[in-house]
């Protein structure tokens, strides 16, 4: 926690990005490309865009994600912080996503191991990966999209482990449909979440 936020303190908004864009002022009814601009498109004009989202760089990503991003924006603009300085509290959101994922992660390996001395050295792996690390300090949707994926390892982890409780498949089947409206790229984990369903059907079937 205290590497990630040393990271985020150090490293501006506009330092180490991915697809960034740019953002110009809250009142000068311009729309600007990339995360930024997006980001900025809601905080500045509080709605969904009302033209083809393909036609701007960034804007084609579900919306969950930069509408959070843009409420912490337009908070540090109704504080009296001024812009571009307001935009800093980008990395807010994508900080907090980070250490959820961390909680996850602790909780994903203590379900796994029963001696808490083994979870020592992955759980290390997950809060020193670089990768995470500067996922922490960016402002586009990656970091909520890895906590969502990790949450949902997590639930089916739980589905398994107390006998298949319904329960723990509309938790699961609730954070998927969230996730699609974080990142298309969440579209991954329903594959391996059905064969792992799939499987202790068969087995269940099999016992039967």
């Amino acid at each position: 926690s205290i590497i990630r936020l040393w990271y985020v303190l150090y490293t501006d908004v506009g330092t180490r990005q991915h697809d960034l864009g740019y953002a110009t002022l809250l009142s000068d009814g311009l729309v600007n490309p990339g995360h930024l601009g997006y980001i900025e498109y809601f905080a500045k004009f509080m709605r969904l865009p009302d033209f083809n989202p393909f036609s701007i760089f960034s804007y084609y990503h579900p919306p969950i994600h930069h509408i959070i991003a843009a409420f912490f924006v337009r908070m540090a603009y109704t504080l009296g912080f001024s812009e571009p300085v307001i935009f800093e509290a980008t990395q807010i959101p994508t900080f907090i996503y980070s250490i959820i994922t961390l909680i996850i992660a602790y909780k994903t390996l203590k379900l796994l191991c029963i001696d808490e001395r083994k979870i020592i050295l992955p759980l290390a792996l997950i809060s020193f990966h670089p990768g995470l690390i500067y996922m922490t300090g960016s402002i586009g949707n990656d970091m909520m999209a890895t906590m969502v994926l990790f949450l949902i390892s997590y639930l089916t982890l739980l589905w398994i482990d107390g006998d298949y409780p319904a329960k723990y498949l509309f938790l699961i089947s609730l954070s998927i449909g969230i996730g699609m409206l974080i990142k298309m790229n969440v579209v991954i984990i329903p594959f391996p979440v059905a064969l792992i369903m799939l499987l202790r059907l068969i087995n269940s079937l099999k016992s039967n």
